[in-house]
């Protein structure tokens, strides 16, 4: 059963172990423990590592909330009620020439004619702890951001994940799929948006488009809508909004498995195998950055989100990672910049 109100008791238990997923003003809250599979009538939560191949099972909740956002924000004033000021992260950030190494893989590929695109992915790392108080202050800023960005994350009390995605993967609901291609980025340092004329951005933007609407034209019939600008409070990006009416009735987590990780995130083109990426430097210690978080209905309805801008962390460190496309055209400087940029709008959204 969904419940519509929650109590100071029971937003307590879900700062121990929660999960979430922020739909416009309406939140989705799952308190633990959670058990495998779906149960019963209650929503359920799907967060696999990015390779797929650890945490294939949906997670239901033992309790399921739906309150809106201004309910949310009562619980967590009360949590943080007399709370102290938290510090800020000290951060260690990767090195250029990481980055750098990893860059010039992608771009051999790329030179050898079997690649177009790939998404290298590198990390600031933190040696804290992340406690349920801090857990509530991230939370406290997260609720401030734009209802177009998705607030999403699952934890307990040894490990976690939370952040604010601007990119849907996929949602389902009364037979209508949606989906989008975010890819093609500008960082917000001049007046104006330029990625519309960007030959660069736009090449890489298509291939992102080309792949989605290829995976699911088995699907029914497609309609996109792009590309067009999504305007963020530091960055702006390319968008193509793409939506279908389903044919049929299939399962969420086929057609989530179908579409992760799209060149957004992987590769280009597909069947160049994306897990090729685990060869890359902190490949192994990526867990589910750039993989799908999906709220699953009992339905067949779904909302999925692709898991960026956010931070991992376990009982002794955190991670915050940033990744972006490389194209033949991609210039080494900018890129990195690109990246930079990303994890200090992380920072910034997070409070750390």
């Amino acid at each position: 059963m969904v419940k519509k109100d929650i109590s100071s008791i029971e937003f307590k238990a879900f700062m121990s172990s929660g999960a979430l997923l922020r739909q416009g003003k309406t939140y989705y809250l799952g308190v633990g423990p959670f058990l495998q599979g779906a149960q019963n009538s209650n929503f359920s939560f799907f967060s696999p590592n990015f390779f797929m191949d650890d945490e294939l099972e949906l997670k239901t909740p033992s309790q399921c909330f739906q309150i809106d956002q201004d309910q949310f924000k009562l619980r967590l004033d009360e949590f943080l009620k007399s709370a102290p000021e938290m510090r800020k992260i000290k951060w260690v950030e990767p090195s250029f020439e990481t980055y750098r190494q990893v860059f010039d893989i992608i771009k051999n590929e790329i030179d050898s004619g079997q690649l177009k695109k790939a998404v290298p992915v590198l990390f600031a790392k933190a040696q804290e702890q992340i406690s349920a108080l801090r857990i509530a202050h991230i939370l406290s800023h997260l609720n401030l951001q734009a209802s177009r960005s998705y607030v999403y994350g699952m934890w307990n009390v040894k490990s976690g994940m939370l952040g604010a995605s601007p990119e849907l993967l996929l949602s389902i609901n009364a037979g209508e799929l949606q989906s989008m291609a975010l890819a093609g980025t500008q960082i917000k340092n001049s007046e104006s948006c330029c990625l519309l004329e960007d030959p660069k951005e736009l090449y890489e933007h298509l291939l992102v488009v080309e792949d989605i609407e290829n995976v699911l034209k088995g699907y029914g019939v497609l309609k996109s809508r792009g590309p067009e600008i999504l305007e963020l409070p530091s960055l702006w990006h390319l968008k193509t909004e793409i939506r279908m009416k389903l044919s049929g009735t299939p399962h969420p987590i086929e057609l989530i498995n179908k579409l992760h990780p799209t060149p957004a995130l992987g590769v280009s083109p597909r069947q160049f195998d994306y897990r090729w990426m685990r060869g890359f430097p902190e490949a192994e210690i990526r867990n589910k950055f750039g993989g799908a978080f999906a709220l699953v209905f009992p339905e067949r309805e779904c909302i999925s989100v692709v898991a960026i801008r956010n931070i991992q962390w376990n009982q002794n460190s955190i991670l915050l990672g940033a990744g972006g496309g490389v194209v033949r055209e991609s210039q080494l400087e900018k890129e990195w910049q690109e990246l930079v940029a990303k994890r200090s709008s992380v920072k910034e959204m997070t409070g750390l």
